[in-house]
């Protein structure tokens, strides 16, 4: 019931919405009472590291609003003596990034603390260059060199994701360095390596050199049978995804997976149904009843996955109405948990969720507080679609229930609904995009 009383959570504390009018400068909202042009004067002024660690830690929180006037303190501090300080900054440029003019400086300082003394410091430059994408290129070199011979695994690992994103400029071919290492990567020791490498692959897309596809291939086909579930899982959504080899029993091997006692299993599974519905529609349709029965799973963030891929596939036509049938009738299951995921399913599947409003609002009189509240949830998620159906069940459980977490749900999603206005009910209803 965990992901109920999260989704719950975000309703609650996201408060009644706010009335309309011009957002205030981000760079004027206040931390601790300071403006983020007074938190970069503490990190640019103070000889004290702990405090430049803490407004380098508030800086990061405005985002790319910080990099104009951030970012070259950032990058001096990249050679700071106090490895605190140096870690936070190089997270800080992972966060905020570096604007057009600070680039050339921060790619060579990011450049030379790859190879730093101290693991974390590697990670976290490694991190920092995947965030200045393609304009990193420079650094694929040292980036492969980590690739293949850092000690440490969590390092291999953050090379292997900025290679990824760094390695493809915009409409051009995948670096041929950077595909080459990533290839040899799927072969390390270290399962969370050898899956980074996978999905950087993906990311990058299949080369057009004949020899390096067929290198490609080979290493994802040798990968279906890879010892850890999780890395077979994504070599046979590389094949797909790579164009390399567009097999439908490739889904196939995947659903498997969705029934598999590891949970962790399970979500890679999900997830890469997901993902190739997005891309290959035509090849989920079969298994999305198996799709719809991982909704009974009691692990949050497995079912939360589930809801999120089938509104993928929703958004390719994919469900049909036996498909949401099916998510309806788990309205009335035994299990509350498998009442609230169904709830909150239907909840993020706009007017084909709302077809079934009725039967959410009958969900509000459920004897489990939490299913009450993700029934919430999903009528206010539903909107306009459904806002007949919800406001008057709304309004009445507000005056009714004894429940304080209930009655400040239904408060919230009155006054997120109250924005919009209820529709005739013979007018036709619109497919949520």
């Amino acid at each position: 019931m965990r992901c109920i009383l999260f989704c719950a959570a975000v309703l609650i504390i996201a408060g009644p919405v706010q009335a309309a009018g011009k957002p205030a400068d981000v760079k004027d909202r206040t931390v601790d009472g300071k403006n983020l042009k007074e938190w970069i004067a503490d990190i640019k002024k103070s000889s004290d590291a702990s405090v430049v660690v803490k407004a380098i830690q508030v800086v990061s929180r405005y985002g790319e609003a910080a990099q104009e006037d951030a970012g070259p303190r950032l990058i001096q501090l990249l050679d700071h003596g106090d490895l605190s300080v140096r870690t936070n900054a190089a997270r800080a440029i992972h966060a905020v990034g570096l604007a057009s003019k600070d680039v050339q400086k921060g790619l060579a300082a990011l450049r030379r603390h790859v190879r730093d003394d101290q693991e974390v410091m590697r990670y976290d430059v490694t991190q920092a260059l995947a965030k200045l994408g393609q304009d990193a290129q420079p650094a694929i070199p040292a980036l492969t060199n980590v690739l293949t011979t850092d000690s440490s695994w969590e390092v291999r690992k953050g090379a292997a994701h900025a290679l990824g994103m760094v390695g493809k400029a915009k409409d051009k071919e995948p670096n041929a360095r950077a595909v080459q290492y990533l290839i040899h990567a799927m072969e390390d020791k270290t399962a969370q390596v050898r899956l980074e490498a996978e999905i950087s692959l993906i990311r990058l897309g299949a080369p057009t050199a004949p020899d390096l596809r067929q290198r490609l291939a080979r290493a994802m086909y040798r990968h279906q049978t890879d010892k850890d579930k999780v890395v077979a899982i994504w070599a046979h959504v590389g094949l797909m995804m790579t164009r390399l080899d567009k097999d439908s029993n490739h889904v196939l091997a995947i659903a498997k997976a969705l029934k598999d006692k590891d949970p962790n299993v399970r979500y890679h599974a999900v997830y890469a149904v997901g993902l190739i519905g997005r891309s290959w529609p035509e090849t989920i349709g079969p298994q999305v009843p198996d799709l719809i029965e991982v909704l009974r799973d009691r692990d949050a963030t497995v079912s939360t996955e589930v809801i999120k891929s089938l509104v993928n596939l929703q958004t390719k036509k994919v469900l049909t109405g036996m498909h949401l049938n099916t998510i309806a009738v788990m309205l009335n299951d035994k299990e509350a948990h498998v009442r609230g995921h169904a709830a909150a399913a239907l909840g993020q599947l706009g007017a084909d969720g709302a077809r079934h409003a009725k039967k959410l609002v009958k969900l509000l009189k459920d004897k489990d507080t939490d299913v009450v509240i993700s029934a919430i949830v999903a009528l206010a998620s539903l909107g306009k679609s459904a806002i007949d159906d919800s406001v008057p069940a709304l309004t009445e459980l507000k005056k009714t229930t004894k429940d304080e977490k209930v009655r400040a749900a239904a408060v919230t999603a009155l006054a997120i609904l109250d924005n919009t206005e209820a529709k005739p009910k013979n007018e036709a209803t619109e497919r949520n995009p």
